[in-house]
């Protein structure tokens, strides 16, 4: 059981929560839905820490001050999962500020899947698994330019 479950075409837009140390999944999208979530904490859960699936969009942003700089506090944090962002089965994810740190496998996109990372306040470090696992004919488009 997840702690937010969006299905069956709806709409969450989640601000600023902290979604922690529940028996399942931490936000469950699936069945054409489209979840945005900004500036939150998704922490502990034996489950994804954000799964997307069958469907699904989902928009992992923070509140641009301006485009592409993150303002302070509003970058989300997904830690302490098996898998950080999970992005399956055809979906789209995009990541425009998120800190991906202390799960399994921090981000993972598969089967013909789309994840975009957009901004250099998007860090996927210090999981104990891969970074990002890619399969299955999926695609990762980053457009992070770190400063030289």
């Amino acid at each position: 059981m997840s702690c937010v479950g969006c299905c069956d075409g709806a709409t969450a837009d989640i601000q600023f929560a902290s979604i922690t140390s529940n028996g399942g999944s931490g936000i469950i999208a699936s069945t054409g839905s489209k979840l945005r979530v900004l500036g939150t904490t998704v922490d502990t859960h034996p489950g994804n820490g954000v799964g997307a699936f069958d469907g699904t969009t989902v928009l992992i942003q923070c509140t641009f001050v301006p485009f592409p700089t993150c303002a302070a506090g509003s970058v989300n944090t997904i830690k302490n999962s098996p898998t950080g962002v999970n992005v399956g089965t055809g979906r789209t994810g995009t990541i425009q500020g998120a800190n991906v740190t202390l799960n399994g496998a921090g981000v993972r996109v598969d089967t013909n899947s789309t994840l975009r990372l957009q901004t250099a306040s998007t860090t996927i470090t210090g999981n104990t698994g891969t970074g990002i696992v890619v399969t299955n004919h999926s695609v990762v488009n980053s457009t992070v330019r770190r400063p030289r």
